[in-house]
């Protein structure tokens, strides 16, 4: 099992987190900030983020349309997010783009616990969250069912985002076939309709987020 960000060296932590923090600033200013500059970022159906708080479910491949246009959310959110050693510039790349708080946790290393803690912030803060529900290492579109668990622990609605770019580049090769779109393109984010999660229709739910994901429109 790989160190946990939390876990590195003693003698290690200055550059390492030095290192990290470097590259988390070279991702926002040369990536990220020409995108919130001058993407045309469009909603569809923006009313349902208004229905606060939620937890926005997405595919892994959308994660950085979301990094790009989390700030138009105009919702504070606190993050899960895998804790392994190479994820440090992530997690700083997360606070750059609003994320007020990232609980550390995922499949093989406490996920569950962490999924505990973070429904529990949620909770205390009434602030929302987004999940990658294939992530986060896959299978790509294959739902991992730990979101609907968390609307059935907080009572918050599962709000399903897709997500239209022009131009759409496809980085291959990549495990979830990440999407990525260029300056001064176009972003059209589908807000579906929200899910309520029960015990009664867990299993509803999760079939018909999962086939929500797979829309493209």
């Amino acid at each position: 099992m790989a160190y946990r960000t939390d876990e590195v060296p003693l003698f290690l932590k200055p550059i390492y987190f030095a290192i990290s923090y470097i590259i988390a600033i070279i991702i926002f200013v040369f990536f990220i900030f020409p995108l919130r500059l001058t993407l045309r970022v469009h909603f569809k159906g923006k009313e349902h983020l208004n229905q606060k708080p939620f937890i926005a479910c997405i595919w892994h491949q959308d994660l950085g349309s979301v990094f790009a246009s989390l700030k138009k959310f105009g919702v504070g959110q606190i993050w899960m997010n895998y804790p392994v050693w190479y994820m440090k510039p992530v997690h700083y790349l997360l606070r750059f783009i609003g994320i007020k708080e990232i609980v550390l946790g995922g499949s093989g290393y406490g996920g569950k616990e962490a999924a505990g803690r973070l429904c529990n912030l949620l909770k205390e803060q009434s602030a929302s969250t987004t999940v990658a529900v294939d992530g986060p290492v896959g299978p790509a579109k294959v739902l991992k069912k730990g979101a609907l668990y968390m609307a059935l622990e907080t009572g918050f609605p599962i709000i399903p985002l897709t997500f239209d770019l022009n131009p759409c580049i496809i980085i291959k090769p990549s495990w979830d076939g990440k999407k990525v779109t260029l300056p001064f393109g176009r972003m059209n984010i589908i807000c579906h309709e929200p899910l309520y999660i029960t015990q009664e229709n867990f299993d509803e739910m999760s079939k018909r987020l999962e086939d929500t994901l797979n829309k493209t429109v």
